[in-house]
């Protein structure tokens, strides 16, 4: 209780200044009645000594004859009188020698304490200090006083004057005949303290509660307002409202009220701009495009080990795809993060620990997305992260890098793929015009068959290069997909432990495609399915008729289309190499180029198809090809008979062994050759022709002449000389316009290196006859 009591004088200031107050009236209140008491018990005994020092001197006056006299009986009288008295106990009469004349005691009431021998002694020597000094006085016990008196005779010896103790009596011939005694009760002293100290404690404590009223009505007036004045900051800390306090009073509890008025008044204009403000940044923090979130290091043994996302925007959920993200671990929204992502986490904890703000972009393994992070730091262990989806600028990114590494590489292989196929138009002409003067059943025959075939692989990997690149126009014929799928993929596993199973539809659309381009795709995917086999397996080959409505989710047209799938049993592609296998130079194979599924992706996008892949580890992975179907049916193919004739043919090309080459097909063909080395000699054996009158009848230029005009600069000439010019255009560079849209450049044929004796019979052939 005691402890409560503390409790609510510390609290309450009204309490405290009242009982400050009042404390200070209980000590003055106190201080006064004491003072009082001890001037009434002063009083009382000063008037109790009085009045003994009085009863004594009379009693020592009226009994000077009794004691001269020794008479008893004149000493009773006096003795009575004063005995009446209630306050005297003892009356005792005594001569000069100390002797007893007279004794009245009052009965029942023991004087002294002490022994008989003790007064006695006592007695004898205040009989030697009254004969020494004649001098009457009073000695105070515990219960009583006594007052002692010495009788005296004098001539002339006023009652008045013995009554007022004349300090020096035998100055006016006094003369000692005896002593008397009179003991005086303190007990009437004793009652009349107590009637005095019982008022007393009366009067101070009525004294007390009136002042404790008015102190409670002051101190009440003095702290209503400091009362309002409280109850308006509780109501303000409570509830935030702020009111106004009445100014009662103009001393300082008004000028405090006036002041708490005026800070509420500012309180108010700040609490709205601060709504204002809160409302604005509330309105900019959930509109926000980035996603926002603020987060707390989580520590374990001393060591960041997770985070707490504390508040988070709507855009952070949008951006994440994650709900109710607020409160939780990121570890639980998103599992295993810490793994995947490590550096992602010592990013975070290093800015929240340093305070040293970042700005990076990073890749998130565990939710397959870029971000463009900012990360702060507001105080330390905590963290701030408005965060931005970049995943399809850097898909955009990544597609962009992929078509400069293919324009790259185009530009060189296109020189590469020149060069070579000039080569090889050498070596496979010579093979062809052999083959000429050679019976088909001789050895040699064979050994020529097995160089064309090399010369023909040759050129398949010159037309790779350009395929893998922006180059490699497709040369599409209405084709069988059924046949492309069983020859690559049986002739890629020959000699391996793997086999093909196949599941093609009897009934399969035809597709206009470019046949040694799809299979190139077919060669790729199979070889890498058998590499993914290293003890062998079964690959699953299946192809059939697809109809694609227009909400199919893919990135091809409506229509038909041929769906192909090749499936294997093998180690399978990790998740984060998926979104790579398709990029020029990537291979996870020691010896890989990773050229093979780049130019497979080149390929089937030029077809205006599609190409994709799915793998899980240790489960095998598919490829899935959409091929656009074609409803034309699929032409008989004939041995094309070897296509002679007549005539003066310029050749203009820059290469010493392959003109040679051609001049002897030409001659074998039945044709005569003439031959000039750049732009500048063929425009001038042209002209000398037709001002002969020995027009040539058909033109072949190369396209590319280093440092010469070159096929599309001199046919413009030509044209200026010959309107019906017969020109045919030949390049290495397959890949060129000018091979693809020839006839919009003035030729009336073309003829891609590498060429054999039957493509330049049938070219020329086609051009000489068909413009006649």
């Amino acid at each position: 209780m005691g402890l409560n009591l503390l409790k609510i004088l510390n609290e309450n200031f009204r309490i405290k200044i009242f009982a400050a107050i009042i404390f200070f009236i209980f000590l003055i209140s106190a201080s006064f009645t004491s003072l009082f008491i001890h001037n009434q018990i002063k009083t009382l005994k000063d008037n109790l000594i009085k009045e003994g020092k009085v009863l004594a001197s009379v009693l020592a006056y009226n009994s000077r004859i009794g004691v001269f006299s020794e008479n008893k009986e004149l000493l009773e009288g006096p003795a009575e009188g004063i005995f009446q008295q209630g306050d005297v106990l003892e009356v005792l009469v005594f001569n000069p020698d100390g002797v007893l004349l007279k004794s009245k005691k009052r009965p029942g009431k023991r004087i002294s304490e002490k022994s008989t021998e003790e007064d006695e002694l006592v007695r004898r020597k205040i009989f030697e200090k009254l004969k020494k000094s004649i001098l009457p006085f009073y000695i105070e016990e515990k219960n009583h006083i006594e007052f002692w008196t010495p009788v005296i005779s004098s001539s002339g010896h006023l009652m008045e004057e013995s009554m007022f103790f004349v300090k020096d009596p035998l100055q006016r011939n006094d003369r000692l005949i005896g002593f008397v005694k009179i003991t005086m009760d303190k007990e009437i002293l004793y009652k009349q303290f107590n009637d005095i100290l019982h008022k007393s404690i009366l009067m101070g404590i009525i004294f007390l509660m009136i002042g404790s009223g008015a102190t409670y009505i002051v101190v009440k007036g003095i702290t209503k307002p400091l009362n309002r004045l409280t109850e308006s900051v509780k109501i303000f800390g409570m509830e935030g409202v702020v009111e106004e306090v009445p100014v009662e009073t103009e001393d300082e509890i008004g000028e405090l009220a006036k002041a708490f008025n005026n800070m509420a008044d500012s309180l108010k204009g700040r609490e709205a701009a601060l709504r204002e403000s809160e409302t604005r940044y509330r309105t900019l923090f959930e509109n926000m495009v980035e996603g926002f979130a603020y987060c707390r290091i989580l520590f374990e043994d001393g060591q960041p080990q997770d985070f707490v996302c504390l508040v988070v925007n709507d855009a952070f959920q949008t951006l994440t795809g994650f709900k109710d993200v607020a409160g939780k671990k990121v570890s639980e929204v998103i599992p295993g993060i810490r793994k995947t992502d490590p550096e992602l986490f010592e990013r975070f904890a290093r800015v929240a620990l340093t305070g040293l703000s970042e700005r990076f972009e990073f890749y998130i393994n565990a939710m397959d997305m870029w971000f463009n992070l900012s990360v702060y730091s507001p105080e330390k262990e905590f963290f701030v992260v408005v965060s931005d989806d970049i995943t399809e600028r850097k898909r955009t990114e990544e597609e962009l890098l992929k078509a400069k590494k293919l324009e790259s590489l185009g530009i060189l292989a296109g020189g590469i793929a020149h060069d070579f196929n000039n080569i090889l138009t050498a070596i496979s002409g010579n093979i062809s015009l052999a083959k000429m003067d050679v019976d088909s059943d001789s050895k040699i025959f064979d050994f020529l068959n097995a160089a064309e075939l090399a010369s023909v692989r040759a050129q398949a990997l010159t037309m790779q290069l350009l395929t893998f690149a922006k180059g490699g126009t497709p040369v599409k014929e209405i084709s069988s997909i059924a046949s492309i799928l069983k020859e690559s993929s049986l002739f890629v596993l020959t000699g391996s432990k793997s086999k093909c199973e196949f599941s093609i539809a009897e009934n399969l659309w035809s597709v206009e495609a470019d046949p040694g381009q799809i299979s190139r795709v077919i060669n790729n995917i199979v070889i890498n399915a058998n590499q993914a086999m290293p003890e062998g397996g079964v690959i699953q080959i299946r192809a059939w008729n697809k109809e694609i409505e227009k909400e199919h989710g893919l990135p091809v047209k409506p229509g038909r289309y041929i769906m192909i799938t090749i499936k294997d049993q093998g180690v399978g592609i990790a998740e984060n190499n998926l979104s790579k296998i398709f990029d020029p130079y990537f291979s996870t194979k020691q010896t890989g180029r990773g050229l093979g599924l780049a130019s497979a992706y080149s390929i089937i996008k030029k077809h205006h198809g599609h190409i994709s892949v799915n793998s899980s580890q240790d489960k095998g992975t598919i490829f899935t090809i959409y091929l656009p179907a074609s409803g034309k049916e699929i032409p008989v193919k004939e041995e094309p008979a070897r296509l002679t004739g007549e005539g003066r043919i310029l050749i203009m090309d820059d290469d010493k062994y392959l003109t040679e080459m051609m001049g002897d097909m030409l001659e074998i063909l039945g044709y005569e050759a003439e031959f000039a080395n750049d732009g500048a000699e063929a425009v001038a054996l042209y002209k000398k022709g037709m001002e002969s009158g020995k027009p040539y009848d058909a033109v072949i230029l190369d396209l590319t002449v280093p440092g010469s005009m070159g096929g599309k600069d001199v046919i413009k000439i030509l044209h200026e000389i010959d309107p019906k010019v017969k020109a045919v255009v030949s390049s290495g560079y397959s890949d060129d316009p000018v091979m693809s849209d020839f006839g919009e450049f003035g030729f009336k044929g073309m003829m891609p290196k590498p060429f054999d004796a039957n493509v330049l019979g049938k070219v020329l052939n086609d051009v000489i006859k068909t413009t006649n």
